[in-house]
């Protein structure tokens, strides 16, 4: 049986057109110098950095991996010890504090993430991340029937 893929699209997708949009105009701008080259690099760098994890049936292990280029880096884990997967509610933002008004304006947004507990409770791995808990729930039943392994209540 092939190996599956979940890939991360939601977090990194602006992000990524945005940096590697500004590194290809400089690197076109200053093509005629050195620095102009490294930019163009820089630029497919941002473009082609991916995140997301493996799963292998075969080996019954799973793999958290970083793409740059052609280079991939990531440990498979064996999902032997992996016996329940949850749903956890999450806040992720920042705090900005002003400069001389000393005013503090927050961000924060409301995260469900799925996540493939051991049985101990001790390790993790994110698998999924979602502002949308229909999104969270949906994807946590597909791979559940594919991984065999069974959803905990909340």
């Amino acid at each position: 049986m092939k190996n599956d893929k979940i890939k991360d699209t939601e977090s990194n997708l602006g992000i990524k057109i945005i940096v590697g949009g500004i590194f290809l105009v400089f690197g076109i701008a200053m093509l005629k110098i050195y620095v102009g080259i490294v930019f163009l690099f820089l630029s497919i760098v941002a473009f082609t950095y991916s995140t997301g994890i493996e799963i292998n049936y075969a080996e019954h292990a799973i793999r958290p991996y970083t793409r740059f280029l052609w280079l991939v880096s990531g440990k498979w884990i064996k999902l032997n010890n992996y016996n329940s997967m949850v749903i956890r509610k999450t806040r992720k933002g920042m705090r900005q504090y002003g400069g001389r008004t000393n005013v503090s304006t927050s961000r924060f947004f409301t995260f469900y993430d799925v996540y493939l507990l051991s049985d101990k409770y001790h390790h993790s791995v994110l698998l999924f991340s979602s502002k949308d808990q229909h999104k969270s729930v949906s994807f946590a039943e597909k791979w559940s029937e594919k991984l065999d392994v069974p959803v905990a209540p909340k």
